[in-house]
C-alpha cells in the first residue's frame, strides 16, 4: 500500500513545500494541480486560485510527511487529507527505494 496525501496551497506556497518534503525523502512524488476555490472564512465566502498537491509516499513515512507539511503550510488552518491506495508492485517499490534513501 501507499499514502497518497492531499492538501491545497496559494500559488506561492507550491515549490517551496513540495522541495523540502522531496528533499526529506518524506515523499517521492508530489503532483501539482490548479484549483479554484470557495469556502466560508471569516464569516464570509471566499474565492481563491489555489494548488492542490497530492504528495506520493509509502504507509510507513506518511504521518512523518504530514507533521511537516503542518509545520511548513503556509495556512493557519490547512485541509490535509491521507489517503491509503493500492498501486502496481513496481511503483510501491520505486516509492520505497525513494523515501528511503539519504543524502
Amino acid at each position: 500500500m501507499m499514502s497518497v496525501i492531499y492538501t491545497t496551497v496559494p500559488e506561492k506556497g507550491t515549490d517551496r513545500l513540495s522541495e523540502a518534503l522531496l528533499k526529506k525523502r518524506l515523499v517521492a512524488c508530489v503532483v501539482m494541480l490548479d484549483a479554484k476555490s470557495m469556502y466560508w472564512w471569516k464569516g464570509k465566502i471566499a474565492k481563491d486560485e489555489e494548488k492542490v498537491l497530492l504528495f506520493k509516499t509509502t504507509e510507513q513515512k506518511a504521518e512523518k510527511a504530514i507533521a511537516e507539511i503542518r509545520k511548513l503550510h503556509p495556512y493557519g488552518v490547512p485541509c490535509i487529507l491521507k489517503f491509503s491506495a493500492e498501486c502496481n508492485p513496481e511503483y510501491l517499490r520505486w516509492l520505497e527505494e525513494e523515501t528511503k534513501r539519504f543524502k
